[in-house]
């Protein structure tokens, strides 16, 4: 619990500090830290070796944020083509350590998380593509966000530590339950 507790506040702070930063450089950065550290995990998760594949997926992952952040303007078709190739070429060159599953969950994940923790970038701008918001919305839906996933984790803690008998998937993590 101690550490969970020490976990939080940190995170806490860092997030006060992107949410007073948010239209600055910074914001992007902390969005783009969060996108490369999410894909690490995923692929670490599948049992990823391969470098050449970790180095083009952290780079993807944390290109897009600034993207996203600064309005460029991509032919999506020919760079998400390219980019497949790049990584398939990357999973033959080592072949007999990176399975096809690996790879395709790392094209997956390096284009979809980012793109996703990009949207904290969409609901600052929210006033830029809706002019019925102001950037008072903006910062309301990105604390609104934070604030609902953060509830629901500690409600989820919670209420597994007191009723939770029946494990969900104890070799992922072992203390999880159903009612949790």
């Amino acid at each position: 619990m101690k550490q969970r507790v020490i976990t939080a506040l940190l995170f806490g702070i860092v997030f006060i500090g992107a949410i007073l930063l948010m239209n600055t450089i910074v914001f992007p950065v902390f969005v783009a830290a969060l996108s490369a550290i999410a894909v690490y995990e995923i692929e670490k998760a599948v049992g990823l070796s391969n470098k050449l594949i970790y180095a083009a997926t952290l780079v993807l992952s944390v290109a897009i944020p600034f993207v996203v952040h600064f309005s460029i303007s991509l032919p999506i078709a020919p760079v998400g083509c390219l980019y497949v190739v790049l990584i398939l070429i990357f999973m033959l060159l080592r072949f007999e350590t990176t399975k096809f599953e690996q790879a395709i969950t790392a094209i997956f994940a390096s284009v979809c998380v980012p793109f996703s923790f990009s949207l904290m970038i969409v609901f600052r701008d929210i006033h830029k593509y809706f002019n019925n918001y102001t950037k008072a919305d903006g910062v309301f839906f990105l604390i609104l966000a934070f604030f609902a996933a953060w509830m629901t984790d500690i409600f989820a803690y919670f209420v597994g530590s007191k009723f939770g008998k029946h494990k969900l998937c104890p070799k992922i993590s072992p203390k999880k339950t159903w009612s949790g």
